[in-house]
């Protein structure tokens, strides 16, 4: 059973990602890349990373993994787009290390 702060988590994150214009942003190789050269995507990507962040502070890798699925579903229109960038923005989520 998912508990409430997952579900809220989940809506936040959905909340950011419903801020980036998804159509208006094509990378080179025809990629969507919502953040190039856009200061207002690029301080929701700050505030999805600091989400995978918290995600894993409470759950780990695999409630990362998890709230990946979850919110990719709440969109279907850019499903792909949306996995696509919170597995970039949170591959090394829980996973850095120190230098």
């Amino acid at each position: 059973m998912i508990d409430m702060p997952t579900l809220e988590g989940d809506r936040a994150v959905d909340a950011l990602l419903r801020q980036i214009t998804w159509s208006r942003f094509v990378g080179d190789d025809g990629v969507a890349v919502p953040y190039r050269d856009d200061p207002a995507s690029a301080a929701v990507v700050i505030e999805l990373r600091q989400a995978g962040e918290r995600l894993n502070a409470s759950g780990g890798l695999d409630a990362l993994d998890e709230a990946i699925l979850r919110i990719t579903e709440m969109n279907s229109a850019y499903s792909d787009q949306r996995s696509n960038l919170l597995e970039a923005l949170w591959s090394s989520v829980g996973r850095d290390e120190e230098v």
